[in-house]
């Protein structure tokens, strides 16, 4: 049974487990880049006997000093209210101790419900909660794992920086599963062709992120110091 649940936004993410070989002890769910869907799946791994939730993937910079491929492991994260739910520390000891070769910020992470997709959105965000980073997932695992009365921690990487933000298209353009629908992309592109630029600069963040995400699964493999 597994005992580590761990949710993503996007396939990709997911990818990034593959080399997990946790013999069934960590089950991972994709959320399609949707609060909604995150937090189902989480109360999903919940019922499956997970006794523990992790948010891992990619955020949105807030902190101007953070560059793509920053890792995040905040004490906590922030609603949209402003509420807090702390992360369990000892937990974080233990996952920072295996990634002790890695530079971790403790930035605090904002929850959204929806795309921030202008760099003025993100830069009031930060003015109202200080925080690092924004994402979609992490505080409905948050509240799922609160809930259930479970241990919670959120690890994550600055993909898109504080000075870019991603069109509000491109969260339109992933499906369920987290696959990014290559022909909606096209069509958005060919309406919004001055998005171009950003949308190359996206990309280049995102490889980044993602080689950053790698490095760390393998370092906490196989999970993540639950």
């Amino acid at each position: 049974m597994a005992r580590l649940g761990i949710v993503t936004g996007l396939a990709s993410e997911m990818d990034c487990l593959a080399m997990l070989d946790s013999d069934g002890a960590a089950a991972v769910l994709c959320a399609g880049a949707d609060s909604g869907r995150a937090e189902r799946a989480a109360g999903r791994l919940i019922d499956l006997g997970c006794e523990g939730l992790l948010s891992f993937g990619m955020a949105g910079g807030l902190d101007p000093d953070l560059s793509p491929g920053a890792v995040l492991m905040p004490h906590r994260v922030l609603d949209a209210d402003g509420e807090a739910i702390f992360v369990d520390g000892l937990w974080r000891v233990r996952l920072a101790g295996l990634l002790r070769a890695e530079a971790i910020g403790d930035g605090e992470v904002a929850g959204s419900i929806e795309l921030i997709a202008d760099v003025a959105a993100k830069q009031r965000l930060r003015q109202q909660t200080r925080a690092a980073a924004v994402d979609m997932e992490s505080v409905a695992l948050g509240r799922v794992a609160r809930r259930a009365g479970v241990p919670f921690l959120v690890l994550r990487v600055i993909a898109d920086p504080a000075h870019r933000a991603p069109p509000l298209w491109t969260v339109k353009a992933v499906d369920e599963k987290g696959r990014i629908r290559i022909s909606a992309a096209l069509w958005a592109l060919l309406r919004h062709p001055a998005d171009l630029p950003t949308v190359l600069g996206l990309a280049r963040d995102s490889r980044t992120a993602l080689t950053a995400l790698r490095r760390v699964a393998v370092s906490a493999r196989p999970l993540f110091g639950f």
